[in-house]
């Protein structure tokens, strides 16, 4: 998408790679910078979507609305922006939750297998298929990462001391103090 909005003469084939990439690379120190973006490019990202895919939703039944799917997209993108940002700062902060509620639980079945407390490590990527929850083994994992969960929930909901919201700008992604 960033080759198409950049002149013709400037693109090719041999160097669209490092055009993306460039953007990419420029996206990421932007974001890791000033992350106060970082929810309104998702918001973004989700909007355009939403628009695009209703709009091709919409063109199985009538062809010709096809033809707008990137202008609608673009306008769910602005759409985004301005109305589903909060709602993504919510959606990341429970993202970091459940995924570290799970990464915790995971380490803890794989521990529990290397300290020989368990023959297998249930909660480990490999074997996450055949999962009991009688075993005693998965049950200790499960609630280590449980615990890890409420505690990173706890975490991010938690007041200053003055009774403020801390720096919601950046408040998942990097805690000033």
């Amino acid at each position: 998408m960033a080759s198409d909005a950049i002149p013709g003469d400037l693109v090719n084939a041999d160097n669209e790679l490092y055009i993306g990439a460039a953007f990419g690379a420029v996206m990421c120190l932007g974001i890791f910078f000033y992350n106060f973006w970082f929810y309104r490019i998702l918001a973004a990202c989700a909007g355009f979507g939403i628009g695009g895919g209703a709009t091709i939703a919409i063109g199985l039944f009538a062809p010709i609305a096809v033809d707008y799917v990137l202008y609608v997209g673009a306008a769910g993108a602005v759409l985004g922006i301005f109305f589903m940002t909060s709602y993504m700062k919510t959606l990341v902060g429970l993202m970091y939750i459940l995924c570290g509620g799970f990464m915790v639980a995971s380490a803890s079945s794989f521990f529990i297998e290397e300290a020989s407390l368990s023959k297998s490590s249930p909660l480990w990527i490999t074997n996450s298929l055949s999962i009991n929850l009688r075993d005693p083994a998965t049950l200790a994992a499960i609630s280590c990462g449980l615990v890890c969960a409420g505690f990173g929930y706890y975490y991010s909901t938690k007041k200053n001391k003055d009774g403020a919201d801390e720096d919601e700008e950046n408040s998942p992604l990097l805690r000033k103090k």
